[in-house]
């Protein structure tokens, strides 16, 4: 007896024929993929209307006159509001970024762990799609790889809350393509319990998870040359690609063309695998091929998009490093207490500068030196950094960053001279207007040239005059 044919009988054994043929008349997948827009559709409204709520409540409230009884009452709400943002929301914030940073033990720990579960994830999708069925009737109770599954699932929808809460851009982290893997994987599973069917849906999304494979090995010390990660980056993205696409043939075939999905054509997710790779590697023997109209759209779209042109990229990105040279820069108060992987990190990650080396000063009035990825130290006020850059102008990123006013900035371009009341505060201290012991609120001052900023002290004498 074939595999087919034994998992047919155990079916009729669970659920008698005359069921199991009524219930599968009625196809319901279409349940499975509401729960997933649903749940993007829901959790983006609510980003939306907490950025609502956000705006009109902390809109500026008109200055009350120095004599109005009302206006302690004014100030206490607003120490209120700033005393909640400024504790719970950013020990909220900084826990949850610290707990899935790779800078981190314990990051690393759920990073790989995420990554460990993601796979068993996928193999327990290969041994589902093994067969050629993409929808059938079966109790919960009597489906071990879906019971797996579901354990997994609650982790992930654990995860996924955790990197919510570490955001900076929640409606930016909506849109990311691992909460896209998050949206149409774990609600499925939850259906599934209430249905007394599965469908094999689209959890071949969890394959893009092997994208993450580089991070993981350089988190590991495997990874060590610049080469061996483009390598691995290539690999992962391949592999992944491939995967998935071989998922949504194989889901698509066996489907069938809407709305009577009358013509589906029964192919194994292996066979879908074997599939693609001989037609993206314009082999074509023929003996595979898809017979929906969605199946050959899809592949039409897929072969030109994967298989396209894309000569110039690589000649780009060589002129463009080899127009690099190296820049000096102060490190804006921002960085001050940071190590240094968290500052090259933050330069890479947000300022789109590759951070070398920080000038480190010596004690009791000892030379400074320059350290190369000092290992334990942190950095202080007027710390200089080396960078590789384009050109000076990138560099002077370094010194406007603000992390108040640049945190959720997407475009490093727009990262430019703020007029926040620390960046202010911090100019005024330079020029001797104020006294470094009245601004309780700023513990670093920068010292040094500031011609780069006279515009700005101009504007400040005009205002004090």
């Amino acid at each position: 007896m074939s595999g087919c044919d034994e998992e047919a009988a155990v079916l009729t054994t669970e659920i008698p024929a005359t069921d199991l043929d009524d219930c599968l008349k009625v196809r319901k997948w279409w349940c499975f993929l509401l729960s997933s827009i649903f749940t993007f559709l829901a959790g983006l409204l609510v980003v939306l209307l907490w950025r609502a709520f956000a705006f009109l409540c902390c809109r500026k409230e008109p200055e009350l006159a120095p004599n109005d009884p009302k206006q302690k009452e004014q100030k206490a709400s607003r120490q209120g509001k700033q005393d909640f943002e400024g504790t719970f929301m950013t020990e909220a914030k900084d826990w949850a970024g610290e707990l899935i940073s790779g800078q981190t033990t314990t990051g690393r720990i759920l990073v790989v762990l995420v990554f460990i579960l993601s796979i068993a994830s996928l193999i327990i999708y290969f041994i589902d799609a093994s067969s050629e069925e993409v929808e059938r009737c079966q109790k919960w109770s009597n489906n071990i790889t879906q019971q797996i599954d579901l354990a997994f699932n609650i982790f992930f929808m654990v995860y996924f809350f955790i990197r919510f809460i570490a955001a900076s851009d929640k409606l930016w982290f909506m849109l990311e393509m691992y909460s896209f893997v998050d949206y149409f994987t774990i609600p499925p599973s939850f259906v599934s319990i209430y249905l007394d069917r599965t469908w094999i849906g689209l959890r071949f999304l969890r394959a893009l998870r092997l994208m993450t494979v580089p991070d993981i090995l350089q988190y590991l010390n495997i990874l060590k040359t610049s080469s061996s990660i483009r390598l691995a980056q290539l690999v992962s993205i391949f592999i992944s690609v491939w995967l998935t696409a071989a998922g949504i043939i194989h889901l698509l075939e066996n489907s069938g063309d809407p709305l009577e999905f009358n013509n589906p054509q029964q192919l194994s997710y292996w066979t879908c695998v074997y599939f693609l790779i001989v037609t993206m590697s314009t082999v074509g023997y023929g003996d595979v091929y898809c017979e929906t109209v969605l199946g050959r759209t899809f592949l039409v779209f897929f072969l030109l998009v994967g298989l396209s042109p894309d000569t110039q990229a690589w000649q780009n990105d060589y002129l463009q490093g080899t127009g690099c040279e190296m820049y000096t820069e102060t490190l804006s108060p921002s960085f001050t207490g940071m190590t240094f992987p968290q500052a090259s990190e933050l330069c890479f990650t947000k300022l789109k500068l590759l951070l070398l080396a920080i000038e480190i000063k010596g004690e009791e009035g000892a030379d400074s030196k320059i350290s190369i990825n000092p290992r334990g130290a942190k950095i202080l006020a007027n710390t200089q950094g080396f960078f590789i850059a384009q050109s000076a102008d990138e560099v002077k990123r370094a010194w406007f960053y603000c992390k108040a006013c640049h945190d959720d900035i997407k475009d490093e371009t727009l990262i430019k001279k703020c007029k926040c009341k620390n960046y202010v505060g911090m100019i005024m201290m330079q020029t001797g207007m104020v006294k470094q012991g009245l601004n309780s609120a700023c513990h670093t001052y920068i010292d040094g040239d500031i011609t780069r900023d006279r515009e700005d002290i101009n504007l400040i004498n005009r205002n004090r005059r």
